[in-house]
C-alpha cells in the first residue's frame, strides 16, 4: 500500500476548491483522511454543504436493492437463480426464463424504458415493465435497465411481506449502521439538499420507478460506512459479498460487471471497484475502491455537470490523476 502524502491530499483539497460543489470523502486502511463539503446546498446559498449532507445517489441505490436480494438467499426466501415465475404471474411468453441473477446483472434484455415511473400500484408497475418488447432475449448480453432493478424491488417486497423501504431499513440499513440513508418519498428526504433540475410532477412521490434501482439518498460518510461493512460479515456472508463485489458479466476486456458494482482493471493491473449514479435533475455520487491501495473514495453532489460529465465523478477523476502523478 502506497499511503497518501499531506503534499497530495493539499493538492487534492484545491482541486476540488477549484471546480466542485458537494462532498468528498477519501479514507485509507480504514482511516479517514479528508470528509469536507465545499458549495452551497441551497438554491440561496445560505446553507454551506457540510460532511453530513444528504444527496440522491441514483444508481448507486442498484447495490443495496442487490445486496438485500443476496440477504434473503442467505435466509433461503428465494434463490438468484429463480425465475420470475416464481414470483410473477402472467408473465409473457418471452420473458418466462428470466431469471434474478438476470436482473441482477443487467443481463435480462430488458431496455432501460422507465416504465414504471409515476406508478405507484406495484402490480401495475410490474405488469407495465413485462409488458415492454426485449432488447434482446434473455442471457443474451448486457443491457442496462433501471426496469429490472425495479423489478428485483417488487421481488423483495412481496417475498417479505412488507413494503420495500421497511425491508432494506432491516436487512441492510440497520445492520451496517446507515443513519443518514433513506428512500424517495420518505421520512427525511426533506433534509436532502435542494434539486437544481426539473423532476416530473407524476415521480415527486414514492413511486416504482424510484424503488430499486434509484430513488434512495445518502452521504458520504454512510457510504464509506457500506463499504467497510461490505469488508466484515456484518451485512453479508463472503460468498453473498462476492457475488455482490464479484465480476459476474465481462463487458470488454478491462470492465465487468457485478450485483450493481462494476470492476475495471487498471493500465498497471490493479483493481478498481466502483458503483456511481446520476440524475437528471442534477444529483449524482460516486463510491469508489482501490483495493490494492486499501483506498476508499466517496463524492456527492447536486451540482449536475463539470466539463460533461458528473460532477462527482470528474472530480474522481481529477484526483485519480493526482494520485497518479498528474496535475489533476
Amino acid at each position: 500500500m502506497k499511503t497518501i502524502s499531506g503534499q497530495t491530499l493539499t493538492q487534492i483539497q484545491q482541486i476540488a476548491s477549484d471546480i466542485y460543489s458537494g462532498t468528498l470523502l477519501m479514507a485509507q486502511g480504514g482511516r479517514v483522511l479528508l470528509n469536507v463539503g465545499y458549495g452551497w446546498a441551497d438554491h440561496a446559498s445560505t446553507q454551506p454543504i457540510v460532511p453530513s449532507t444528504r444527496f440522491w445517489v441514483a444508481s448507486i441505490s442498484k447495490q443495496f436493492t442487490a445486496a438485500a436480494i443476496l440477504r434473503m438467499a442467505e435466509l433461503q426466501l428465494l434463490s438468484v437463480s429463480d425465475p420470475i415465475t416464481r414470483f410473477f404471474t402472467s408473465v409473457p411468453d418471452d420473458k418466462v426464463h428470466i431469471t434474478l441473477h438476470q436482473l441482477l446483472t443487467h443481463t435480462a434484455g430488458l431496455r432501460q424504458n422507465y416504465a414504471a415511473d409515476g406508478i405507484t400500484d406495484r402490480q401495475e408497475a410490474v405488469e407495465t415493465i413485462l409488458s415492454q418488447p426485449l432488447a434482446r432475449a434473455p442471457g443474451e448480453g448486457f443491457v442496462y435497465s433501471n426496469d429490472a432493478y425495479n423489478l428485483l424491488a417488487a421481488v423483495i417486497e412481496g417475498v417479505a411481506g412488507q413494503t420495500f423501504e421497511g425491508c432494506l431499513e432491516q436487512l441492510i440499513l440497520q445492520p451496517a449502521k446507515l443513519e443518514n440513508t433513506g428512500f424517495w418519498g420518505g421520512n427525511g428526504h426533506e433534509t436532502v439538499a435542494e434539486i437544481h433540475g426539473e423532476v416530473e410532477p407524476a415521480v415527486r412521490q414514492a413511486n416504482w420507478g424510484f424503488r430499486g434501482a434509484v430513488g434512495m439518498f445518502s452521504t458520504t460518510g454512510d457510504l464509506f460506512r457500506w463499504y467497510e461493512a461490505l469488508q466484515t460479515d456484518t451485512v453479508l456472508s463472503a460468498a453473498s459479498r462476492g457475488r455482490l463485489l464479484g465480476a459476474q458479466v465481462q463487458l470488454d476486456q478491462n470492465e465487468s460487471a457485478g450485483y450493481g458494482w462494476f470492476l475495471t482493471r487498471t493500465e498497471q493491473g490493479k483493481t478498481t471497484l466502483w458503483t456511481r449514479g446520476t440524475e437528471g435533475f442534477g444529483h449524482n455520487a460516486i463510491l469508489l475502491a482501490m483495493p490494492e491501495e486499501e483506498l476508499v473514495i466517496a463524492a456527492a453532489s447536486n451540482a449536475g455537470n463539470i466539463e460533461g460529465l458528473a460532477a462527482s465523478r470528474t472530480l474522481v477523476e481529477r484526483i485519480d490523476r493526482a494520485l497518479q502523478g498528474g496535475s489533476g
